[in-house]
């Protein structure tokens, strides 16, 4: 995990295009995002975010409250998801401890260990 991002809905088309110009800095463009459909609304295959068309690919099975961000191989970068719904300083404590360096938890624990509640967290 390289960090954490905090959407304010569940719209993955509105939420997208400032989650991929924060990154532009570290991956240049984007190719690709992996998410998962449990959590997030309906999303199309492709989305054109800055110029560029973006693979949307969305993963029943995917590993929960996590979204990757792909650019020109091998770039990438996996980031903690944290549930619109999330308390403010629950969210914001789970932000912090996602970004530290010798993170080693999963996503669930780093969530379930700062108290966002679960009725926050779709599975």
């Amino acid at each position: 995990m390289d960090g954490a991002w905090w959407p304010r809905s569940r719209d993955l088309v509105a939420e997208l295009p400032p989650l991929v110009e924060v990154l532009a800095m570290r991956l240049g463009y984007t190719t690709r995002v992996t998410y998962a459909t449990t959590e997030w609304d309906k999303a199309p295959r492709r989305l054109e975010i800055a110029g560029h068309v973006v693979r949307l690919h969305g993963v029943r099975a995917a590993a929960g409250h996590l979204v990757t961000v792909t650019g020109p191989e091998p770039h990438r970068v996996s980031l903690l998801t944290i549930p619109p719904g999330a308390p403010e300083a629950a969210g914001h404590d789970a932000l912090i401890a996602a970004s530290r360096r010798d993170n080693g938890d999963r996503a669930e624990e780093i969530l379930a260990a700062r108290g966002v509640p679960e009725t926050a967290r779709p599975s």
